[in-house]
């Protein structure tokens, strides 16, 4: 990863959205299975299509539901919040889908499963299956993309701003062995 024009090796888990100081967590490659419940709330959302959608809608549920448009940050904080009226422990997060050649910020909910925040992200899963990106297979939007998440926070953060007006962006990634 590129900082201020140097590399960076990133390890360890981080608690706050700086890049300087960023951490991956631990790979986790045995995900628990997603209870029923859980698997049902993530198909409610079948119908929803995966948009980059403006901020003066991006978190509006209504606008959601009626056009079955949402962006990461709107359908993740729809499954944090139905998930909790439904009783299942949930939280929001940001941090990066991580990609070579570049990553970029994104947003998705984790369900507490067995002990372990699962990341889940239905509409990214189907849209990337759709596309062609990822195997249908390994990869079904009831359930978890695993580690292509790299959690930074518990609120949607602006990474890059300039004079306060958010610019996006790609971080360049590759593999370090």
């Amino acid at each position: 990863m590129l900082l201020g024009g140097r590399r960076r090796r990133v390890e360890g888990p981080a608690t706050e959205a700086r890049l300087g100081e960023l951490r991956p967590a631990p790979v986790t490659r045995d995900w628990p299975e997603l209870p029923s419940d859980l698997r049902e709330l993530l198909q409610e959302v079948e119908g929803v299509g995966f948009f980059l959608l403006p901020e003066a809608v991006r978190w509006d549920p209504e606008f959601m539901w009626r056009t079955r448009m949402s962006d990461c940050g709107g359908a993740a904080a729809w499954l944090v919040h139905e998930g909790g009226r439904r009783g299942l422990r949930s939280r929001f997060s940001f941090g990066l889908l991580v990609a070579a050649p570049y990553s970029t910020p994104h947003c998705w909910a984790e369900f507490l499963v067995d002990g372990v925040w699962v990341p889940v992200d239905p509409l990214l899963a189907r849209a990337l299956n759709q596309w062609g990106g990822l195997d249908p297979g390994a990869f079904p939007p009831d359930n978890t993309p695993g580690a292509l998440f790299h959690r930074l926070t518990d609120r949607f953060t602006k990474v890059v701003s300039h004079d306060g007006i958010w610019a996006q962006v790609s971080l360049p990634t590759e593999r370090a062995d």
